[in-house]
Formats: structure tokens, sequence, C-alpha cells
């Protein structure tokens, strides 16, 4: 299956398959506009975007159960100028099982509001838990030197079968 959709105005997001390793993957399309934007630190879009996707790759080689994986970036020339090139960055689609925590709340119509966790009496252990990775998400990518600035519930995937947790940027 294949489909295109708008992250933002500036990024493309399309669903594919690498060949070689037959595992699905989101693709996620950077244009030559987009990439030579300047940031208000006087630095270009594309420095901040191959910064992250570098440390996004460290952090999950090291801890591969707290981020998802970049399986590749790949450079398109576009024009004459060495800068006109998009940028297309391959991220680990995740299984099934797994779903954006927003839309795991949303769903159930909130965290209180579901059956397992209700009737289980685990509301707050799973609460604690998942807060624990989070803090662990952050202790992590604070020790490398960055920061946590995507903190939000778009960005962590939840499998709902097993309830471990994973950021994704």
């Amino acid at each position: 299956s294949f489909y295109r959709k708008s992250l933002n105005r500036f990024v493309q997001v399309f669903q594919g398959q690498l060949v070689q390793e037959q595992v699905p993957v989101e693709i996620r399309l950077y244009p030559s506009e987009s990439l030579k934007r300047i940031s208000k630190d006087g630095k270009f879009f594309e420095d901040h975007l191959l910064y992250t996707t570098k440390l996004q790759t460290f952090l999950n080689q090291q801890h591969p159960d707290l981020f998802c994986r970049i399986h590749a970036i790949y450079s398109r020339k576009i024009g004459i100028d060495p800068k006109d090139r998009d940028l297309y960055v391959f991220y680990e689609v995740l299984g099934p099982d797994w779903v954006n925590l927003k839309d795991y709340i949303s769903s159930t119509g909130g965290l209180v509001k579901i059956p397992f966790l209700v009737t289980s009496n685990s509301l707050f252990h799973v609460i604690k838990y998942w807060f624990q990775k989070i803090l662990a998400i952050v202790d992590v990518v604070n020790q490398n030197s960055a920061s946590c600035y995507i903190i939000s519930p778009d960005n962590f995937y939840v499998n709902h079968k097993t309830l471990e947790l994973r950021m994704k940027s």
C-alpha cells in the first residue's frame, strides 16, 4: 500500500516498503525550499534536520526499546546548485499493535476510562510506568547534550497489548 499526506506545509509523508529488507517505512520528504529556510538561530533547517536524525539514529542504537528507528536518509539532487536537493528520511513503521498515545487516550475517552485499566485496578501502575519511560527518554536525550522539545502525546506510541511506550519524532 502507498499513500501520501502532508505533515505540514513543508513536509510530505509517504508510506512504502524497503525493497531489500521488506519492511514498511514512513518516508518524509523535505523539499529543497524547506531545507533552505533559516531559523532564528541563523542556521538552515537542513542543519537542524540532519543533527536531529543523527541523534535519533544514535539513540535508537543505544536504546532500541525507547526510540523508533530511522532506516535511511536519501538525498536527491534537483538543480544545478549543490544545495538544491530534496531529503528523504525513512522512518520505522510500528506494527498494528502500536498506536499514537494521543489517539489511544482520545479513543477511550481518557486514561481513566480505558476498560482494561479500570477493571484491573492497574491504572496508576500503568500511568507511573509510562511516565517513568518518558522520563527515561528525556534523561537519555539530555545525557547526549540535547533537549526534548517535542514532548507531546503525538510523539509517543503505545503498544496496546504490552503497554510498551516508544518515542517517534
